[in-house]
This record gives structure tokens, C-alpha cells and sequence, in this order.
């Protein structure tokens, strides 16, 4: 059932393999979803999107429960025979069903406790689609442990092309919430059925009971998925109690927007992880000169991408959400600043799932959710923008403090070697924002065709400048190899 590919091919090679294509379906989902967010944002209500955003956390719990207790032990295990991997299915199973029954019982009390009308009928419809995660998990991790990452690239804009074809057809007849919730159903069986269809993972199969081969890392996968998800879920939750449905919903698309852009990177992420595993045998110091060059690359672009967005906030929220929605502006901009790291935080926690020390990587996570626990408690009598600004707090403080295992640190590098290799971001990102916040100071309507214009020409000129003079040995050879025949067509005409 699993495959090990060639450990000699150049790693940077695998992970660009593999990362164009997941990356390319990630983007497409992207597109789709923000498409559909501009249309729907149109046709329903803050307070509508504020249930279904707290209905909805109950979708990536299941998700990180499944993805660790099923998918880390098929990464980290080369010898995981078929009765362990189907009786890690069935395990899922069992474990949704408990909860599912659960939540059954608690959801009218969560409704109360929150005085969210309609909570209790999001929370239940959702529930049963939550079955169809552990075959999901299973097919996917089969998938990306064999590198088979073109039927996942494929899934990705096509799930999201039928969740925002059915949320927006059901809006249009007036189903309110429920289109997005029925939305959402849909689009999970519908990346069932293709998981199974391209990975041949069956849906239901004989019942096995071999768990002791996969309670081990599968366990501690689990609890490493709950506090994450605690720790990414408590600031909504913290909204929806103090402000209500249509905060809960100001405060969700602020946050959605800025996890649509990290989205692209999770799936580099994916790449970069499967990688390492095929390379167990790749010596350290190799490891920690791709790890160091390949966060210093992604933090530049990460951050890049989040002054753009800063830079050209209002202009994104109006074209995305309309003028009923201006007030996300601010928290969207204090939450991009937290972009580039959350996403380096995900890169770097890609080398413990795939080889290193999952026991730091539990500690990292609850450190994440008691460090998360502790700034929505003090922030939130400061509202709104004081939960987003404690938030960001968080995010770039637990991307610094990386405790981890011997291994974890040789690869990862220490605090210094980390600080450095974010350090030529930073400061392009802030050339960047300072530039294009000082067109505002410039003209006399902010607003105006000139001023967003300005903006524009000042973001392409800030990034044609980096792609130039980036030095080449930061970046990996086929990318080097890419940005040279580009800098040639661009002094001679051709390639």
C-alpha cells in the first residue's frame, strides 16, 4: 500500500514536483471559494455567516482528530501493514459516532449558552457529514504518502466549485444559513467520493481490530490536532459569545480571507513534508540548509502577499464582501500581519510530523493554545480589534519559540539562525506597507482612481525589484535555474 520513491533525486526537485500541482489546486479552490464568498457575501445576512461560522468549527475538529490519528501514523511508519491502516478507519469511525451523538445532545445548550438563533439545526445537519472523514483522511494520506498528488490538486477546485454552486443556487431561493451548511455537505461527499474513486480506499471495509500498531503516534496525533484546533477556534468562539451572530460574522470573513491566502502554502507544506520522509536517510546538514533557505522563501512570499493585501485592503473587501461589510477592514489588516506567521509556524511543524519529535510537537501546540487562551481572555474587554490584535501577538510569538527534540532543532536551526532567515521578509514587507500607506498622505481622496493606481504600481515595482535581486543562493536550483532564463529573456528577448 505505500510506495518509497527514489532517495536520490534532489529534494528541492520532489518538493517543487509535487508542490506546483497542489499548490495550482489550491489556488483554483481559492479563486472558486473567494467567487463565491463575493456573491454570497451579497445574499446573506453577517448574522448568517456568523452561525454557520461557529456551526462549521466542528468540521476541521473532526479533521485534525482524523488527520492524527490516521494520517501521522501512515507518514511516519514504513511497514504499517492493511489490518492497522483499516482498523485505524474503524477507530475513526467509532470515535465520530461518539461524538456525533454527542453533539446531538449538546448542541440546543451550545445554542443557548452562545444565543445563536439556529445554532442547533447547523450544528445536527452537520454532524452526520463528519462520518465521511475517516475515509477521507485515509485516502488522502495514502495519497500524498505515495506522492500522488495530482488526483488531490484535481479535488480541491472541484469540492470547492460545488460548494459555492450549491450554497449560492440555495441562497437565490431564500434558504438562508441552510445554503451554506447543505453547501458545505455536498462538497464533502463529494471529495469522498473522489477519494475513494482515485485512491481505492473503500468506504467501509471488513472489521479489523489490530489499534496497538497505531495508538502510539496515531494518539498523540489526535491530542496535537485537538489543541491546535483549540487554539485556532477559541478567538471566534470568544467573538460569537461578547458580540453576537453578526460579530461572530465580521470577524470569521476577516479571519477566512487571511486562511484562503495561507491555504497555497499548506499545500507546499504537504510537499515539503512527504519529501523528508522519502529522504529519512538525507544527512543534517543538508536538511537544515533546505529547511533554513525554504523558510527564508516562504516567509518573503508570505509576507509579500500579506502587505499587498494591507496595502489594498479597502479595495479587496468591497470587490470580495461589498459595502455592507467594511467594517472587516481593520481586523483583516491586523490579522495579515500575523500571516507570514502562521505560515512559517505550519512549515516548521511539517519536519516533526514527518520525522521529528511528536511529543515537542504536542507541547508546541498546547503552548500555542494556552498562550491563545490567555490573550483572548485579556484582549477581548478591548472588543474586536483587541482580540485580533492579541491573535497576531500569539501567532508571532509561538512562531519564535519552536521548542522541539534533538532533531527538530538541527533541522529547524535555532532562534537566531530562524530570526535571520525571516529578516529579508520583514523588511520587504514593511518597504512595501510603508509606501503604500503613504499614498494616502499624497492625495486628497484616498480612494480615488490615482491613489488606488499609485498603489498598484508601487506593489509591482516592489516585487519585480525582489524577484531581480533576490540573492540566487537563497533560492532552490530549479527556481534559480527558472529566474535565470527569465532574467536572460528579459536582456536578450528569448529563452
Amino acid at each position: 500500500m505505500l510506495r518509497l520513491f527514489d532517495p536520490q533525486k534532489s529534494l528541492s526537485s520532489m518538493i517543487l514536483d509535487g508542490a506546483s500541482r497542489l499548490i495550482l489546486g489550491r489556488l483554483s479552490r481559492v479563486v472558486i471559494t473567494l467567487a463565491g464568498l463575493a456573491v454570497l457575501s451579497r445574499l446573506l445576512t453577517p448574522a448568517e455567516f456568523g452561525v454557520v461560522a461557529i456551526a462549521s468549527m466542528i468540521v476541521p475538529l473532526v479533521t485534525q482528530l482524523m488527520h492524527g490519528l490516521i494520517e501521522v501514523p501512515i507518514l511516519r511508519s514504513d511497514k504499517l501493514d492493511n489490518d492497522e491502516f483499516y482498523s485505524s478507519i474503524w477507530l475513526g469511525y467509532f470515535i465520530i459516532f461518539g461524538f456525533i451523538c454527542v453533539l446531538w445532545l449538546m448542541a440546543p445548550i451550545i445554542a443557548h449558552q452562545l444565543d445563536f438563533p439556529n445554532l442547533t439545526y447547523a450544528l445536527r445537519f452537520l454532524s452526520f457529514s463528519l462520518l465521511l472523514q475517516p475515509v477521507i483522511s485515509a485516502g488522502e494520506a495514502i495519497l500524498r504518502r505515495n506522492r500522488r498528488f495530482g488526483g488531490l490538486a484535481l479535488l480541491m477546485p472541484l469540492s470547492g466549485a460545488v460548494y459555492t454552486i450549491s450554497a449560492i443556487i440555495m441562497a437565490l431561493h431564500g434558504m438562508g444559513f441552510l445554503s451554506l451548511v447543505v453547501g458545505q455537505i455536498l462538497s464533502l461527499l463529494t471529495r469522498t467520493v473522489g477519494v475513494i474513486w482515485i485512491s481505492s480506499v473503500p468506504l467501509f471495509s471488513r472489521f479489523k481490530s489490530k489499534f496497538t500498531g497505531i495508538l502510539g503516534s496515531g494518539g498523540l496525533g489526535m491530542v496535537s490536532g485537538m489543541l491546535s484546533w483549540v487554539a485556532h477556534n477559541i478567538d471566534t468562539v470568544c467573538v460569537g459569545w461578547l458580540l453576537g451572530p453578526s460579530g461572530a460574522g465580521i470577524y470569521s470573513r476577516a479571519y477566512n480571507i487571511t486562511t484562503q491566502l495561507k491555504d497555497p502554502f499548506t499545500s507546499l507544506n504537504f510537499a515539503i513534508r512527504e519529501s523528508f520522509v522519502t529522504h529519512r536517510q538525507l544527512g543534517t546538514d543538508r536538511a537544515h540548509r533546505a529547511t533554513i533557505n525554504g523558510l527564508r522563501l516562504i516567509f518573503l512570499v508570505s509576507a509579500l502577499m500579506a502587505a499587498i493585501i494591507i496595502v489594498m485592503r479597502h479595495e479587496v473587501v468591497l470587490i470580495l464582501l461589498g459595502n455592507q461589510w467594511i467594517e472587516v477592514s481593520l481586523p483583516l489588516m491586523i490579522l495579515l500581519i500575523a500571516l507570514p506567521f502562521r505560515v512559517t509556524r505550519v512549515y516548521l511543524n511539517c519536519f516533526s510530523q514527518a520525522s521529528g519529535s511528536l511529543e515537542h510537537l504536542v507541547s508546541r501546540n498546547f503552548l500555542l493554545c494556552v498562550l491563545m487562551s490567555l490573550s483572548v481572555w485579556y484582549f477581548s474587554g478591548f472588543g474586536l480589534l483587541g482580540i485580533a490584535t492579541g491573535v497576531s501577538l500569539v501567532h508571532l510569538v509561538s512562531c519564535l519559540l519552536f521548542p522541539g527534540g534533538a532533531i527538530d532543532t538541527v533541522v529547524a536551526g535555532r532562534l537566531q539562525e530562524r530570526a535571520l532567515a525571516m529578516l529579508p521578509g520583514l523588511i520587504c514587507a514593511s518597504i512595501v506597507i510603508i509606501l503604500g500607506e503613504s499614498v494616502g498622505f499624497i492625495f486628497s481622496d484616498p480612494f480615488g482612481f490615482e491613489s488606488i493606481m499609485t498603489r498598484c504600481l508601487i506593489c509591482v515595482i516592489c516585487c519585480t525589484g525582489i524577484l531581480i535581486f533576490w540573492p540566487i543562493r537563497w533560492l532552490p536550483e530549479p527556481i534559480a535555474a527558472m529566474r535565470h532564463r527569465l532574467l536572460e529573456f528579459g536582456r536578450r528577448g528569448r529563452f
